[in-house]
C-alpha cells in the first residue's frame, strides 16, 4: 500500500476546505457533548461521509453534512451501546482485556462508517465486512493504517486545537485508503 500517496491525497483534498472541516469538527464535538454522546455515532457517520465525498469528488464539506445520516441514528446508537457494554465488562475484568478489546473493536470497525454510509450496508453487516477487509489481504498494511489514523487522533488530543486539523485530515487519509480498497471487489457475505 502506498501510504505516502494516501497521506498526500488526504492533505491535498482537505487543505482548501480546512476552515469548513475545522468548523464541522467543532460543531460535531459541541453537539455530541450537548447530547451526552447520544448523537455522536450518527454525527460521525455524516462527518465520515462528507469527507469521503470530499476525497472522491472534491466536494466541499459543510456543517449540515453532519446531520445527513440521521436515519442511521437508532442502528448506530444500538451498536454503540452494545460495544460500550462489552468494553465496560472487559474493563471490569481487568484493564488489559478492556484495552485489548477496545483496540480490536477499533481495528475491526476501521471502515465501518464508510460501509454504512457509502456501501448502504446495515450496521452489523458493515462491521463484519470491515472486519473482513482488515483481516484479509495484507494485514500489516491495515495495522499501519489503523496506527496512523488512531495514533494521529490520539496525539492530536494532547494539543486540543490540533484536533480541528488532524481529525479531518486523518479521516480523509482513511477515506483515501477505503477508496482504494473499494475499487477492489469486497465480499459482503452473510
Amino acid at each position: 500500500m502506498e501510504f505516502d500517496q494516501h497521506i498526500r491525497l488526504a492533505w491535498d483534498r482537505a487543505r482548501p476546505y480546512l476552515l469548513n472541516l475545522a468548523l464541522m469538527t467543532l460543531v460535531m464535538m459541541v453537539v455530541s457533548a450537548l447530547t451526552l454522546g447520544l448523537l455522536s455515532p450518527v454525527l460521525m457517520a455524516g462527518y465520515t461521509h462528507a469527507i469521503l465525498l470530499m476525497v472522491r469528488l472534491d466536494r466541499k464539506p459543510q456543517v449540515q453534512d453532519l446531520f445527513s445520516q440521521m436515519p442511521l441514528l437508532f442502528p448506530l446508537l444500538g451498536f454503540s451501546i452494545i460495544v460500550m457494554v462489552v468494553v465496560v465488562i472487559c474493563f471490569l475484568l481487568l484493564v488489559v482485556p478492556g484495552m485489548v478489546v477496545s483496540l480490536l473493536l477499533a481495528f475491526f470497525s476501521l471502515y465501518m462508517f464508510f460501509l454504512v454510509t457509502d456501501g448502504k450496508l446495515g450496521v452489523f453487516d458493515a462491521f463484519k465486512t470491515s472486519a473482513r477487509m482488515v483481516t484479509s489481504g495484507k494485514l500489516l498494511d491495515h495495522i499501519i493504517v489503523a496506527a496512523i489514523y488512531l495514533g494521529a487522533n490520539a496525539l492530536s488530543g494532547a494539543i486540543f486545537v490540533s484536533v480541528f486539523i488532524v481529525l479531518p485530515v486523518s479521516t480523509a487519509f482513511l477515506a483515501s485508503v477505503y477508496e482504494s480498497l473499494h475499487r477492489a471487489p469486497v465480499d459482503v457475505g452473510s
